[in-house]
C-alpha cells in the first residue's frame, strides 16, 4: 500500500448528501472549461490590444488556462483515479483563480471593460 506521502496515491471520496452526480458534475466542468477557453479565444480573436506573448503572460489569463485545464482533467477522468498530485494541482488553480477574483474585486472592477461577458468569464 503507498504512503499518503506518495504522489502514486490516490483519494478516496465518499458520496456526499445533496451533491451532484457524478455525470452532471462531470458536465459542469467540461462548460465551465470550454466558457473560460471560449472567453479566452474570442478575447484574442477581437484583439486584446497588446501583443500575444503579452497577453498570455498576464495572470488572470494564466491562471484561466490553468483552471480550465484542471476543470477539463476532471471531466474527463473518473473521480477515483485522481492521485494526490492531481489535487494538489486542482488546489492551486482554486488559489490561482481566486487570487484574480479578489484583486479584480478590489482594485479592477470600476473599469469599463472592452467585452463585458468575457471581463465577467475570466474574472
Amino acid at each position: 500500500m503507498p504512503s499518503p506521502s506518495s504522489s502514486a496515491a490516490t483519494v478516496e471520496r465518499s458520496p456526499q448528501r445533496g451533491a451532484l452526480s457524478e455525470p452532471a458534475l462531470r458536465v459542469c466542468r467540461a462548460l465551465l472549461a470550454l466558457m473560460a477557453l471560449m472567453a479566452i479565444g474570442y478575447d484574442v480573436a477581437a484583439g486584446p490590444g497588446v501583443s500575444d506573448s503579452d497577453y498570455f503572460s498576464y495572470f488572470t489569463v494564466l491562471s484561466n488556462l490553468f483552471a480550465a485545464a484542471m476543470l477539463l482533467h476532471g471531466a474527463l477522468r473518473p473521480a477515483h483515479a485522481r492521485s494526490r498530485t492531481v489535487e494538489l494541482l486542482r488546489g492551486a488553480a482554486v488559489v490561482y483563480i481566486l487570487t484574480t477574483g479578489i484583486v479584480y474585486l478590489l482594485l479592477l472592477s470600476g473599469h469599463a471593460p472592452a467585452y463585458p461577458w468575457v471581463n465577467a468569464i475570466l474574472h
